[in-house]
């Protein structure tokens, strides 16, 4: 499928409020957003994900490079001339006007009829869960009803792009996970071309099409969630979504889908890999998930170790246990469909073969 928005090498600097010269807030990057994908750009504060997503939108001009949106370069257009909606963090509602009138802001001022604005926002409102109360004022709302509001304001102007810049941060945990689910399905639904920044892990696994992890300025991996999660490009990936264990070894056999590992204790492994030129002999780190471990009696595991504490969470408990050094986390699921080991016990720890992959040591350390 075509690109329907693409950037091209951009590049923004800022100049060092401590006069230290220049700093690279974005630094020649490059993606694609196809029709009707929802692409978030992930990373943690600084990482110049903001930066990027006003660029698209018009609020910042970058130093270098080129922003195309439905194959036309708008590079010198305005924000309020750009295809694109923006929905912001503090959600903006004008506080003296009730939700119809907040929603209708934008259809006014494009000199529709009172009609034709009525039936955009009442279909709008349908869509994102608000009908009924057209007449209630913001400060009469809850947490979740304002960001919906704010999110139909952007919609119902019908912007080729929607912009949304971590619209979710505002509300507590719970609130957070249902909106999570809620925004997806709206997306979906009206098949708009959307690109969000978070720096929430969980926030983009659950709403993105593809995920774009930003570290100092620059991409360090685009792909799926899942593909991101399964075979991260190096150790800041996959420590950054999810959690993950990480083991040193030497790879001593390489296959087309798999390579095969020595640990430090002389076992051999195999990991899955999404990418050529490994080589024998080289010294990489195994990334191996919770989830993905099994405990079993000593002399089964690939590794063995002690049992040093446990984190029950009602349908998982999470074994802190040492071995080689080094403390792996291990999830059990459902725990009580068998017996628990216990704190200070010996214990195998058995890798899964398709959920474990390999980073390279050279990424590792530059990650570090």
């Amino acid at each position: 499928m075509k690109a329907f928005v693409e950037l091209k090498n951009i590049s923004k600097h800022f100049k060092d409020p401590h006069g230290q010269g220049i700093v690279k807030a974005v630094d020649g990057i490059s993606f694609q957003v196809k029709q009707g994908e929802l692409v978030t750009l992930l990373g943690p504060s600084g990482c110049g994900k903001t930066t990027t997503l006003r660029i698209i939108g018009g609020f910042e001009i970058q130093n270098g490079g080129d922003v195309l949106i439905d194959d036309t370069v708008v590079n010198n257009l305005p924000p309020n001339r750009r295809p694109t909606a923006m929905v912001f963090q503090s959600y903006a509602l004008f506080p003296h006007m009730n939700v119809f009138e907040n929603v209708s802001y934008g259809l006014k001022i494009k000199n529709l009829t009172k009609s034709e604005i009525k039936k955009k926002v009442h279909d709008i409102l349908e869509i994102v869960g608000l009908s009924g109360l057209e007449n209630r004022y913001p400060g009469k709302l809850s947490g979740g009803q304002q960001q919906r509001v704010a999110l139909a304001r952007a919609i119902v102007l019908e912007p080729k792009l929607l912009l949304l810049d971590e619209p979710l941060s505002n509300l507590d945990a719970k609130l957070r996970e249902q909106m999570r689910i809620e925004l997806k399905k709206i997306q979906k639904r009206v098949g708009i071309t959307s690109v969000y920044v978070t720096h929430d892990q969980l926030e983009a696994m659950t709403l993105s099409d593809k995920v774009v992890i930003m570290k100092s300025g620059k991409i360090v991996q685009e792909d799926t969630p899942a593909n991101i999660y399964r075979f991260p490009a190096n150790k800041f990936v996959a420590s950054f979504i999810g959690r993950a264990n990480f083991v040193e070894a030497t790879i001593t056999d390489v296959k087309p889908q798999f390579v095969k590992v020595k640990l430090v204790n002389g076992k051999e492994v195999e990991a899955i890999i999404a990418r050529n030129g490994w080589k024998i002999g080289e010294k990489v780190q195994v990334v191996v998930r919770p989830e993905s471990i099994a405990i079993t009696s000593a002399d089964k595991g690939d590794l063995t170790g002690t049992i040093e504490n446990s984190i029950y969470t009602g349908n998982m408990v999470t074994f802190e246990i040492s071995s080689e050094g080094t403390t792996f986390e291990v999830d059990m699921i459902n725990p009580y469909s068998s017996a628990l080991p216990s704190t200070g016990e010996k214990v195998g720890l058995k890798f899964d073969r398709n959920s474990t992959t390999v980073v390279r040591v050279e990424d590792t350390r530059s990650e570090e």
